[in-house]
């Protein structure tokens, strides 16, 4: 964060993107359809978030919708008592989290108020108009529910799409197949965030080549 912030962070956001992340957050402009891959920490959420509440405030769009598949790391806790939305609150934190450190409290709450939390597996029938979509942890969903997602964004939308194909917790996840079918198609975008984009402790960093490398040598 810079030290000297101009007249717009300081009315809206409390957070300025660094140069690369700006860079990023532009090339989320230039597709209808923009992916984010890269590790954990790198901002990928934090980013396409950045953009999608700048859109919100300038009229751009009309509505958030959040999408994030709900699956748990590793062993399941079972049955959520509930209804849907406090079955889904869990798998929501981290965004409103995300949204809380990134905009001053009067954004915040107007913002809030602009923002609806889907089911990836409810989207089936519907289409999205004058939305910005953001469909987080991609990783965990199959080729099939992607290309479901993808074919519901209607006219005057953006969808942005994050994931780290190494830390997917289902078997058979179609992230890479999708960005592979993905390729060259005019109006939709990959882009990969590398250690540069990292901004968690510089630990993570040294992990995450670790790990990888690990699973390379798996053929994972």
């Amino acid at each position: 964060m810079s030290k000297k912030k101009s007249s717009k962070y300081s009315d809206n956001f409390k957070v300025e993107l660094k140069n690369n992340q700006k860079s990023a957050e532009n090339f989320l402009n230039e597709n209808s359809i923009s992916i984010f891959s890269g590790s954990a920490g790198v901002g990928k959420d934090f980013i396409q978030l950045h953009r999608a509440v700048t859109g919100l405030i300038s009229g751009e769009f009309s509505e958030l919708i959040f999408m994030r598949p709900a699956i748990e790391v590793g062993k399941g806790i079972g049955f959520l008592p509930g209804d849907l939305k406090e079955k889904l609150d869990p798998y929501q934190q981290s965004f409103i989290d995300n949204l809380n450190t990134m905009v001053n409290k009067p954004i915040f709450e107007r913002v809030k108020k602009k923002i609806r939390f889907e089911h990836t597996g409810f989207c089936r029938g519907k289409s999205y108009f004058g939305a910005v979509v953001i469909l987080s942890e991609a990783q965990n969903c199959t080729l099939h529910e992607l290309i479901t997602i993808v074919t519901r964004v209607g006219h005057n939308s953006k969808l942005l799409i994050n994931g780290d194909k190494y830390q997917s917790d289902i078997i058979k996840n179609g992230f890479s197949d999708f960005i592979n079918i993905i390729e060259d198609i005019e109006g939709i975008g990959h882009m990969f965030l590398g250690d540069e984009y990292q901004m968690r402790n510089p630990i993570i960093i040294n992990l995450n080549k670790k790990y990888v490398n690990f699973l390379k040598k798996k053929n994972v």
